[in-house]
């Protein structure tokens, strides 16, 4: 595939180069965690450096924009982070006009991936697309050392590999709900190759059109599909059942068929997505239930428990979600002659509404009923596995079903009253319902 046919298929798919000019806002979160808005590449970039050295789980929220980083801007991420598109996910909502989008442009950035992950890192890449990024002698979009996980994703068009995990033992890549397309030969959509013991899992999503494999490497698959690869992989899923489909039998799918993938599109949701075609059999593979996500790429969402292997779901319909997360209060401790005292609060969201499972922000937490309100407050480092294989369909740190949110809430060691500890708690999801919990 060429430079110039990639570009004149993301010309076909109406993304905009064009980038918009303001000031970039940062808000504080609690225990040291930060929100950073950026508002062109080079406050992205600048927000990756700020975030390594802040504690806590950060997150940058991109906005309806196109960012063009240089090729001095390649970004190592150190610490715990999240990059996100905004919670206005329906192109009807875009602010900006365009999907949000990381567009490398085809650069070499000074011969360094676009992005790097040291080992030890925790990162979630979420709704937005990721695009034309590196050079095509170098695999320059993404070099994984830590734990990634990349949810409602498009990586696309890009002339080197795709994604590398291969770079270290402490390589763990979870690629969920996603598309990867477009990698030019020889590259590949994902590379392990397996030297280091890296994992690669690859949950409800659909790797196409690669000029070389599609996957190179070990990996594990759930209702996944492979099409229009060259070939689908190079090295036979490690499970078996996988109710995955494949086009060429190179990837030990359960299913060999004709998936009649589409050229990625907006067709809804934050990001290019590839709809089965008239001929597609996909619906006709039964893919396993119990690792059929809440919503697809998209962000459209079930109808029932079933889905279709892939990441895009004919069937799902878009709903709006008006549902805050569900809160609890556990007492731990509340003697009025020890302290500190303390309890600890929690929060899950479903996103049954349609967004799948959101993000809980713990964003206010305070004494009540007390002489003093300068109590601690002490959030999760991060949990060792973003993605809970254990529970299909969930994510630990995007709203857990069975594991909640945790948040451990103390009193100032000089109040002893008795009978004071009280914490209200609000609890915001990833498209701002708040509720209240007391």
């Amino acid at each position: 595939m060429s430079d110039r046919t990639i570009a004149a298929r993301l010309r076909r798919i109406g993304i905009c180069l064009a980038l918009p000019f303001a000031l970039a806002a940062v808000f504080a979160q609690a225990a040291g965690a930060t929100t950073f808005h950026p508002q062109n590449a080079t406050d992205l970039f600048n927000d990756v450096t700020t975030a390594n050295s802040t504690p806590g789980f950060n997150v940058i929220v991109l906005g309806d924009l196109v960012y063009l980083p240089s090729s001095t801007q390649s970004m190592t991420i150190t610490g715990n982070l999240e990059i996100t598109g905004p919670p206005q996910l329906q192109p009807s909502q875009f602010n900006g006009g365009n999907p949000p989008t990381i567009n490398g442009q085809n650069q070499q950035a000074s011969g360094k991936p676009l992005f790097t992950i040291a080992a030890g890192a925790n990162v979630i890449f979420k709704a937005f697309d990721l695009l034309q990024a590196g050079g095509p002698q170098w695999p320059n979009t993404l070099v994984n050392g830590g734990t990634l996980e990349v949810d409602n994703m498009a990586v696309a068009g890009n002339p080197g590999d795709g994604i590398d995990v291969s770079a270290a033992s402490t390589s763990n890549l979870r690629f969920v709900n996603s598309y990867c397309e477009g990698t030019l030969s020889p590259g590949v959509c994902i590379l392990n190759t397996g030297q280091n013991g890296a994992q690669v899992l690859l949950v409800d999503s659909t790797v196409a059109l690669n000029g070389a494999a599609g996957i190179a490497g070990p990996m594990t698959m759930h209702n996944d599909v492979f099409g229009g690869d060259n070939p689908g992989c190079d090295t036979p899923a490690v499970n078996a059942p996988n109710t995955s489909e494949d086009e060429d039998g190179s990837c030990g799918a359960d299913f060999i068929g004709t998936p009649d993938l589409g050229q990625p599109l907006n067709n809804g949701g934050p990001t290019l997505t590839s709809a089965p075609g008239p001929s597609s059999d996909l619906s006709t593979n039964p893919a396993d239930p119990a690792w059929c996500e809440h919503s697809d790429q998209r962000f459209y969402t079930a109808t029932s428990s079933s889905c279709i292997i892939g990441s895009y779901q004919p069937n799902y319909t878009l709903q709006s979600d008006t549902a805050g997360p569900t809160c609890h209060v556990d007492f731990i401790h509340n003697s009025p002659t020890d302290s500190p005292q303390s309890m600890q609060v929690s929060a899950t969201d479903a996103g049954v509404a349609g967004q799948g499972a959101d993000t809980v922000g713990n964003t206010t937490i305070v004494l009540k009923n007390t002489t003093t309100t300068n109590g601690t407050v002490s959030f999760p480092t991060v949990p060792g596995t973003l993605f809970d294989e254990t529970a299909p369909g969930t994510n630990i740190l995007d709203s857990p079903s069975a594991t909640a949110f945790p948040v451990l809430a103390q009193k100032p060691a000089s109040d002893t009253t008795a009978n004071d500890t009280f914490w209200s708690f609000t609890a915001t999801d990833w498209v701002n319902n708040q509720t209240l919990c007391q």
